[in-house]
């Protein structure tokens, strides 16, 4: 169960002292939260575009994006890490989005067999087991958190419809890149996991915490494992092409709603 304490510091706040006064045009019902600025890049390009500063210290622009004849929707940079991302996603819920999608880039565990996944391929995300600290801040320190069954179900029909290849399981979210050792990957291989990545859980049990429906769906970056040691493809153009073929998908799910 989330904790459901008052804090002294809220969301909400912090976007009234960042914005000083700024009034927010008109808010869409879906936000992407996106850990790619290329993508971000590319997507201001292609479609028209407002951009609003919510930040204080630094910039951290809200996109509003209009595809041509689709539904309007909202764009921001996710950040690294659990406590960067629930940040973020926390203001975009003060902001006024009703609805959010978590798009990375995700570890695949490996053991001595052929790898499952391939860089490049699409992982939908429907439980996110719990190795990251922020959870714990909103009552939840462990066990596991499940994506918006809905929203899962939405982008995986426009996927198939358009004939790209997914699985749907869960991930292991860490706070820790650089202690994935033998052991965390055995054990996480043991229950079952997909995927490793930083920020997922941590979202998961924010979006519940305030009663709001969030989706992830990731593309395989690397391989990690005893046998394989870690094999990175963050830079493989699969990446990247896989990224921009989720973002179609989703603004189809966008304007499916």
């Amino acid at each position: 169960m989330a904790d459901r304490t008052p804090s002294l510091t809220t969301a909400e706040q912090f976007l009234a002292y960042a914005l000083r006064g700024t009034s927010l045009p008109g808010v869409p019902g879906t936000c992407l939260l996106v850990h790619s600025r290329a993508l971000i890049h590319a997507t201001r390009e292609r479609f028209p575009h407002h951009t609003v500063d919510i930040g204080a210290r630094a910039r951290h622009p809200v996109h509003l994006v209009h595809p041509e004849g689709g539904e309007p929707f909202g764009m921001v940079f996710g950040g690294l890490g659990a406590p960067a991302a629930v940040v973020g996603l926390e203001v975009v819920i003060a902001v006024g989005f009703e609805r959010f999608w978590n798009i990375g880039t995700t570890g695949h565990p490996t053991g001595r067999q052929p790898p499952e996944l391939q860089i490049g391929d699409l992982l939908l995300v429907d439980e996110a087991l719990i190795y990251e600290g922020t959870s714990a801040h909103y009552g939840v320190p462990a066990g596991s958190v499940r994506a918006d069954p809905d929203l899962c179900s939405a982008l995986g029909e426009v996927l198939g419809q358009r004939g790209v290849a997914f699985r749907t399981g869960a991930v292991a979210t860490t706070d820790a890149l650089f202690r994935e050792t033998p052991e965390f990957v055995a054990e996480i291989r043991r229950r079952g996991v997909l995927g490793i990545d930083m920020e997922a859980s941590a979202l998961l049990t924010v979006a519940r915490a305030h009663g709001l429906p969030l989706g992830v769906a990731l593309v395989v970056s690397d391989h990690v494992g005893p046998h394989t040691g870690w094999r990175m493809g963050l830079a493989d153009l699969r990446v990247d092409a896989a990224e921009r073929v989720l973002l179609d998908a989703l603004i189809d799910c966008v304007g499916a709603r």
